[in-house]
């Protein structure tokens, strides 16, 4: 298997400093954990931290930029986090019609 370096463009800096204390889904909560469904889910249908390898994907809010440091809302990571990655949110690229959600269909 060929090795894959990731280099870290940044590190992000956050209030949450426990696992505990990130809320799920930033922009749609303020400390709140909401749990969508009890049933049992394997690692790669939810969207825990607990995963094999620590990558995740959030859509925050650009509040502030001063030189190289970016001010964001409604993030969910925890403090110390490398950041690998930036890109702009396209809703005419991020939005997809007429999907599924799986086991959460009728749950959102």
């Amino acid at each position: 298997m060929k090795r894959i370096e990731i280099k870290p463009t940044g590190i992000i800096h956050s209030p949450y400093k426990e696992i505990e204390d990130i809320p799920c889904q930033g922009y749609k909560s303020d400390l709140a954990k909401p749990f969508l469904d009890s049933g049992l889910k394997g690692i790669f249908s939810i969207r825990g931290p607990s995963r094999p390898n620590y990558i995740g994907l959030s859509i925050v809010r650009l509040l502030e930029r001063k030189d190289n440091i970016l001010k964001v809302g409604d993030i969910d990571v925890l403090d110390g986090t490398p950041l690998i990655d930036i890109k702009p949110y396209v809703s005419k690229f991020d939005i997809k019609e007429n999907v599924k959600n799986g086991w959460l269909e009728g749950k959102t």
